[in-house]
């Protein structure tokens, strides 16, 4: 986690990953916008309130 507390970063799968984005989103409040994004920035998808694991990684694979 970045000294600012803006981001968290892990090394996982995309799934994994997706799973604690959305689980982490119900913290999250609404107004606050929230990015799932990759290392090297090659995605970037907003995270809505209430996103499946599922519905994040279609957009991920969306991304061109």
């Amino acid at each position: 986690m970045p000294e600012d507390g803006t981001g968290l970063y892990l090394d996982a799968t995309l799934p994994d990953s997706a799973r604690l984005a959305c689980s982490m989103r119900a913290f999250v409040p609404d107004d606050v916008e929230m990015v799932f994004c990759d290392e090297g920035y090659t995605f970037d998808v907003l995270v809505s309130p209430g996103a499946s694991v599922a519905e994040l990684i279609i957009e991920v694979n969306a991304q061109p």
